[in-house]
């Protein structure tokens, strides 16, 4: 009894570690990147200290870079090679000097004084999303940048052009309205999320059920069924109906972490997102029946099982959108069981759509046509074994 207790506190509590340890691991901004710079500027005569400082400041106010200071390029070039670094930011002599005269000579500067007032950038690409984290921080410490010359130096412009400083006039020309949906800092936690409780609502009910039919024939409780005179539908329905309350205390222990725990949005009906994910575990284990039902023995339905939720869990557009996938692929990922209900989750999380929109309503339907079809293939499945 003890050992069934820790088993059933073990299914309980999985799906919530798998939660957990996403959350945890997945989506964050990395930090600690440390990027090489190499400062050759001096600066511009006596009134103007060199502008490069300014910059390293607003990088290292962005949180996520730990500067490293090199001698020269080649130094810090090696660096990189030698994976110390993930990039080199370099300065020239006169950056300062050619950047105030690239200002006040806006379309006729020289090409000699475009490259000596640029920042020059060399990064290790390898790396995905460190690399888009350093682009964008760079992007946004040069409008830092910008902004502090401006309170620095605004006073001797005024005097010089005898007019008023606006900085705003210096912003890029496109302005970012405040999102239709979701917020103006998305995560890629608030995307994958919707997602991942699919897959682990689905994935883990195949566990509960893809043995389920081979234990009891291997301990001939199945015979006795038939002989009871207990028909095919009646034993799927029975071995479904001593697995809900697991499938209900996974639902809300992982949807009580995700949102109350690690603040995952929820915009829409927690009763409609209940009802979601709990689709999709009876999805899980008709799936897991299924299994059962066709394999004569454990290693065969434990490796079908593993070997067709991997696909699934690629194809169905959780970790990358399906619209990133060749089109020819993309009809196949719209086959698959989880595929709308992830979508139709997220829609459900993040815009807080309700069963108004066909997304939604397209998802519930896409799932309850599935579990129909594996009950149907699980009975004809079993009742070639009776």
């Amino acid at each position: 009894r003890r050992r069934n207790l820790g088993f059933l506190a073990f299914e309980f509590l999985l799906p919530s570690i798998q939660i957990i340890l996403f959350c945890l691991a997945i989506g964050r901004d990395p930090t600690g990147i440390h990027i090489g710079i190499v400062n050759e500027d001096i600066g511009c005569t006596d009134f103007f200290h060199p502008f490069s400082s300014t910059f390293t400041r607003c990088l290292s106010e962005q949180g996520h870079e730990t500067l490293v200071y090199f001698n020269n390029s080649q130094s810090a070039t090696q660096a990189v090679r030698e994976g110390k670094t993930w990039g080199v930011i370099r300065f020239d002599q006169n950056f300062t000097c050619d950047f105030l005269d690239r200002s006040q000579k806006l379309f006729s500067a020289s090409n000699a004084t475009i490259d000596g007032s640029s920042i020059h950038v060399r990064l290790d690409m390898t790396d995905q999303q460190i690399a888009l984290v350093l682009q964008q921080d760079i992007v946004q410490a040069y409008s830092c940048f910008l902004n502090k010359l401006l309170d620095e130096y605004a006073w001797a412009i005024q005097i010089k052009e005898n007019t008023t400083v606006n900085s705003i006039a210096l912003s890029p020309p496109i302005q970012l309205g405040a999102p239709i949906y979701g917020t103006s800092n998305p995560t890629f936690t608030d995307f994958v999320m919707p997602g991942i409780i699919v897959l682990i609502s689905f994935g883990m009910s195949i566990g509960l059920t893809a043995l389920a039919v081979l234990t009891e024939q291997k301990q001939g409780l199945m015979e006795r069924s038939w002989a009871a005179g207990v028909s095919v539908g009646e034993v799927l329905l029975g071995l479904i109906t001593t697995q809900v309350i697991v499938l209900l205390g996974q639902a809300l222990l992982m949807l009580l972490l995700a949102v109350l725990a690690f603040q995952v949005a929820l915009e829409g009906s927690v009763v409609l997102v209940f009802i979601i994910v709990i689709l999709q575990g009876l999805g899980g284990m008709t799936y897991g029946l299924v299994i059962s039902a066709f394999c004569h023995d454990e290693n065969t339905a434990i490796q079908l099982a593993l070997g067709s939720f991997y696909p699934v869990m690629l194809l169905s557009g959780v970790i990358w959108p399906i619209e990133g996938m060749p089109v020819w692929l993309q009809y196949i990922s719209k086959a698959l069981p989880n595929t709308f209900a992830a979508s139709a989750l997220r829609d459900v999380m993040l815009r807080g759509w309700s069963l108004d929109h066909i997304q939604v309503s397209s998802g519930i339907l896409v799932t309850l046509g599935w579990l129909l079809l594996f009950f149907i293939l699980a009975n004809i499945g079993l009742a070639r074994q009776k």
